[in-house]
Parts: structure tokens; sequence; C-alpha cells
């Protein structure tokens, strides 16, 4: 098996089983290094398989900026790091979002702070606008992907963000990404990168992706929810 030093994706045909082992990665550059570790196991044949992409962990900053986490998410896996400020001021067109380089000059709910991204698709201000502006052009679909379709986009070391919609009587969404498929434990699983501040990186089934009860959020429960759309990274 191998570690690509470059995205982090790891790929290839291991020669036996292995128990669940946990291993520690750590990427160096000119900035300095930091590490994160990743438990791998090896199967026997015929019990499933997986794929997940080593995507980073992005909490929204501010109460509406839970697409431009998982912007900051994708580009950071993908090779071009952009912080939520630098984001939310292009999609905007402003100057303001963070008064500089601290987050906290804004408190959690601030109408200035925290632009809100109407549409995920389409013109700016968008996700796709954002992506395609720090060199990642996408495709917006109004519909779930197929687990089929989630292991050809992991496959093709793609992450994708998944929008999570509401009864269209509140108007509510929350944007996640998808960063792998699983099958080893006899379903369709799938890890989720969720923004909500407290959540990150979630392992659930495929069923639980496409609708589900709510997730927790500041001690209340948000949802129900449906995946509704989906932007994907253009090959």
């Amino acid at each position: 098996m191998t570690l690509d030093p470059v995205n982090g994706t790891i790929a290839g045909t291991p020669a036996g089983t292995s128990p669940a082992t946990t291993y520690t990665v750590t990427a160096a550059n000119a900035a300095g290094l930091t590490s994160a570790t990743v438990q791998i196991a090896v199967t026997t044949a015929g019990s499933g398989s997986y794929q997940i992409l080593n995507c980073p962990e992005a909490f929204q900053e501010h109460s509406d900026w839970c697409g431009m986490a998982c912007c900051s998410c994708i580009l950071a896996y993908l090779g071009n790091p952009q912080s939520q400020c630098t984001l939310v001021n292009y999609a905007e067109g402003i100057g303001y979002a963070c008064q500089g380089s601290e987050i906290d000059d804004f408190f959690w709910g601030d109408p200035i702070a925290n632009i809100n991204i109407p549409s995920c698709m389409g013109p700016l201000p968008s996700e796709t606008g954002v992506l395609a502006n720090f060199g990642f052009p996408t495709t917006g679909h109004y519909t779930a992907l197929t687990f089929a379709e989630i292991q050809s986009e992991i496959a093709a070391n793609r992450p994708f963000i998944i929008l999570w919609a509401v009864p269209l009587t509140s108007g509510s969404s929350h944007l996640l990404v998808g960063m792998s498929w699983d099958t080893r434990n006899g379903g369709q699983e799938v890890y989720i990168m969720n923004p909500a501040p407290g959540m990150g990186i979630m392992k659930v089934s495929y069923d639980y992706a496409c609708a589900n009860d709510g997730f927790l959020f500041f001690g209340s429960i948000v949802g129900p929810y449906w995946w509704d759309r989906t932007i994907t990274v253009n090959p």
C-alpha cells in the first residue's frame, strides 16, 4: 500500500490481512510540521472494502459559514488552502469579513461577519463560484449521489459537497463534505465532514446521509434533513 506524499491518499492492494493499527503521519514544509493519526485494518476478501480521502476537518468560524468551511476543507485537500475569511471576502466582494486576522472580532450570529451565502450553486456568491475562482471548477447536481457515484468520485480523489435541506417552509440548509465510502460492515457507509462546531468527521450510513432526523447543534436538534443537492469537482 502507498501514501501519496502530495494529497495524503492511501491506495494500493495489501499483501495480507492486518488488525486495526494506528499510524502517525507527519507532513512538513517551510512553515513547520504537523501530525495526524489514521487507523488502517486489512480484512479478508469478501468482507467489504473502503476508500477514505484524508480531508482535514474545517469547523465553520461563524454561524452562516458552513459552505465556506466546506470550500476551505476541499481546497486544502486539493492543494490550495485558503482561510474562510478569504473565501467569504471573495464571495461577497468585500474586505471586512474578519477585520484582519482575528476571527473573534465578531461574535457568533453577528449580521456583518456572518455573511450568508444564499445559493450553493450558480454565480457568486456561491460555493461553486468560490471553488472555481481558486482553481477547481465544479458541477452542481440537483440530487444526491448514488453510492456507486460516491465510489467513483472518491476513486478519482475528489471530495464533494453535500447540501442537507429541511422542509422548504423553513428555507434552511447545511453543507458538508463527502470524503469516503465503506462496505466493511456489510452495509453502505460514508464519512462526512460536518463543519458545525463539535461535529467534524463522522461515519454514517448512506441512508443517514440521504435523510436523517437532524444533528445536535449548540444543545438543540437541527433538522430533519435530506440530501438535496451535490457539488462535485470537475475532472
